[in-house]
């Protein structure tokens, strides 16, 4: 192993011309020779294959960059340069027989490393055809060309304002000031001639939403699913009012689907956004009613008001569903206003000369039509009435079946009783009649259907309008 090691250093002396000779023995006919060889181009792995023409123990590379790397037994040469190492690259090579100890002659072959390996066969053409920018914000394109390029001159411009071009950095860059399309000219020129080429240039405004601007659906049954579409690029979508239909929602690709829990006529503000700007589009989304006829509003709130008189009140809200566009009130007393300052808030204030019973048509209004209900104002004025559950007594038991018989009494000490409803709990379940002086009844027959818990109260209104309440029974 020994010798073979000093064999191969008088080798290495050999190469470089020290004084060796007397112990090298040269042999013309070993020779060695390498593939035609192709530049390296940065970032891309090189090859270069050394070959001898009969047998040999070892090659040997001298001068060899630290990015390049020889298997001694094969001959091969292999590694990747980079930026750093771009620049003529010259490599001397050889090889070995150690027995008889030969050598072949110094082959030196060199080559580049390049960016791009790009023979100059042609003139350049433009690379990439098409790019997208936005107006107001910051472009920067930098051109590229299908074979090495000389100098590049802008010839078309086709006006697309905000925009410059460096011929010396090849990169065309601004702000753009005007939504355009087209095509920008270039002039390129190399040793094998001069070529014009063009980019198509997409310079894009905010969205414009072209979707439907109405949609329908029913009431508990899933919607068809409405897709937003716009012109122009989008980065996102939303759609304000859509929060108001429980079931709905809108997905980061600007579907909007789901099964609504309600009815009405919403419109929905529906919004794409893009670099350029934000623009809106109104979606008028009808949802019928469960059974599918049209969404009129449904009133809600209590049919009855009761007030005294020359005593402010806290209002009276028009509730109802299907999302009301506008409410109104007809046949209110004297002093009461509606929609001021709240829509479909009933304020006031009755007056000493008011009292009694007034029956206002209250409504409740969207593009399908109105709802409409009785709203009994009754304002109480002088010495009310006076009111009691004779029976049943609070805890009484009934069997499903029973006829439950309900015995008031209700006097007014100023006046006259008018009436006498019996509630249960907040709704009204009757009024009783009349049998005597202050006495009143009323009948209630019973059923499996009607098993649970009544709370009945009796509610007596005077000639003046004053009302009582009787206690819980």
């Amino acid at each position: 192993m020994m010798s073979r090691y000093l064999k191969y250093i008088s080798v290495i002396f050999a190469f470089f011309g020290v004084g060796a000779s007397s112990f090298l023995h040269a042999q013309a006919s070993l020779t060695i020779s390498t593939d035609p060889l192709n530049d390296a181009v940065v970032g891309e792995n090189f090859e270069c294959q050394v070959s001898a023409n009969e047998p040999v123990d070892e090659f040997i590379a001298y001068n060899l960059p630290s990015w390049l790397s020889l298997n001694a037994e094969t001959g091969l040469i292999t590694g990747t340069p980079e930026q750093s190492d771009l620049g003529a690259i010259s490599i001397d090579l050889g090889a070995v027989q150690f027995d008889p100890l030969v050598f072949a002659p110094i082959l030196t072959v060199t080559f580049n490393v390049v960016l791009e390996n790009i023979p100059v066969t042609e003139p350049p053409v433009l690379t990439t055809v098409s790019t997208t920018g936005w107006v107001g914000q910051s472009f920067s394109y930098e051109l590229e060309f299908s074979n090495q390029v000389d100098t590049v001159t802008l010839v078309g411009y086709n006006n697309f304002s905000g925009l410059t071009f460096n011929p010396t950095t090849r990169v065309l860059s601004g702000t753009p000031a005007i939504e355009r399309s087209g095509k920008v000219y270039f002039q390129a020129t190399n040793s094998e001639g001069t070529s014009i080429s063009s980019i198509y240039l997409d310079i894009q405004g905010a969205p414009i939403i072209n979707s439907p601007a109405t949609h329908n659906g029913e009431m508990n049954t899933a919607i068809t699913p409405y897709q937003i579409t716009a012109e122009n690029d989008v980065v996102s979508y939303s759609a304000s009012g859509l929060e108001l239909i429980p079931g709905i929602s809108l997905s980061a690709g600007g579907l909007i689907s789901g099964t609504p829990e309600v009815f009405g006529i919403y419109d929905v503000v529906l919004t794409a956004a893009n670099p350029s700007g934000v623009l809106s589009k109104t979606l008028t989304l009808t949802i019928n009613k469960e059974d599918g006829s049209a969404p009129i509003p449904e009133i809600t709130s209590s049919l009855t008001l009761l007030l005294e008189h020359n005593q402010p009140f806290g209002g009276y809200q028009i509730e109802a569903n299907g999302n009301p566009t506008s409410y109104s009130a007809t046949g209110l007393p004297s002093g009461f206003t509606i929609n001021n300052p709240v829509p479909g808030e009933i304020t006031g204030t009755p007056s000493n000369s008011l009292g009694g019973v007034y029956l206002v048509q209250i409504a409740a209004t969207n593009a399908a039509g109105s709802g409409t209900e009785e709203l009994r104002v009754i304002i109480g004025s002088g010495v009310s009435p006076t009111v009691l559950i004779d029976n049943p007594a609070d805890g009484t038991f009934y069997t499903a079946g029973d006829v439950i018989t309900i015995d008031v009494t209700a006097d007014d000490a100023d006046g006259q009783v008018t009436s006498v409803d019996i509630f249960d709990g907040g709704t009204s379940i009757g009024s009783a009649s009349k049998v005597g002086a202050t006495s009143y009844r009323y009948t209630i027959p019973t059923s499996l259907s009607d098993v649970g818990l009544m709370e009945l109260t009796a509610r007596a209104t005077d000639d003046r309008g004053n009302v009582s309440i009787s206690a819980l029974s």
